[in-house]
């Protein structure tokens, strides 16, 4: 390609690209129907002619903004066609995995049992995680920390001992009928991953016990240990969902 062609293609390039910007511009201060390709090409610093010779209606003019907004402007990929959505498709459904530790255990599933169940290489599986016991681990801490929030956002939205904890046995019931796999899950395997947590991680047991603490220092229920009263608290919740809902499958 002579130099002459490279520098028409570059220009042309860069008035395309100047244009689009003109156009994002004006349709969010004016809207589709109220922005003009006349004005359009003197916010670019170009004649009407060229944004009709390049786009050749408004509509197409508009597509293509959305194009660029979504895609980038520097060499547009459809995501289909992109390195991280090959990567999103070929990370692993925690699901089955999840499944998996619940029906058999954690001891009793190996990365085989995984891989075939997700529909994936071993290999992909080894790329996300660096062993069983690391996936366990992840998904251990990632829903405990994240189901502790939920408690806490519960609790906090009351303003009586007594209101905080209706809210929070509502909420182990809404998590369990939500996704009741998953529930028996952080149940089955806490007590062998509860020490990998960092020490100042919050914790479904931690935010029950303050709301205890804080509840026996109004005097809003009995004066009595605040762990030991967390720790009947959480048993008649597993004991209620026992009753109501079905087995856990222990």
């Amino acid at each position: 390609m002579t130099p002459a062609k490279t520098s028409r293609r570059a220009k042309a390039a860069a008035t395309r690209r100047r244009i689009l910007r003109a156009a994002h511009e004006e349709f969010l201060a004016h809207g589709f129907h109220g922005a003009t390709m006349a004005a359009i090409a003197r916010r670019a610093g170009v004649a009407v002619q060229t944004v009709y010779f390049v786009f050749r209606t408004k509509a197409e003019l508009i597509g293509a903004v959305i194009d660029v907004a979504v895609l980038g402007e520097q060499d547009p990929t459809v995501p289909q066609d992109s390195g991280w959505w090959e990567a999103m498709e070929a990370e692993p459904d925690p699901a089955e995995a999840l499944r998996l530790f619940v029906e058999r255990g954690a001891d009793g599933t190996s990365v085989r049992d995984i891989a075939r169940a997700a529909k994936v290489a071993e290999g992909a599986l080894y790329r996300h995680y660096e062993s069983k016991d690391a996936l366990v681990a992840q998904l251990f801490a990632t829903n405990y920390t994240r189901f502790a929030g939920e408690l806490e956002a519960a609790q906090g939205a009351e303003g009586t001992g007594k209101g905080k904890l209706r809210a929070m046995v509502a909420a182990f019931c809404r998590f369990f009928d939500a996704d009741p796999v998953l529930f028996r899950f952080l149940l089955f395997v806490q007590h062998g991953q509860l020490a990998k947590l960092a020490d100042d991680a919050a914790t479904p047991v931690t935010v029950l016990q303050d709301v205890m603490t804080g509840a026996i220092e109004r005097r809003e229920i009995p004066r009595r240990d605040p762990a030991l009263t967390t720790h009947l608290f959480c048993s008649s919740c597993l004991l209620t969902l026992y009753n109501r809902r079905g087995k856990f499958n222990c």
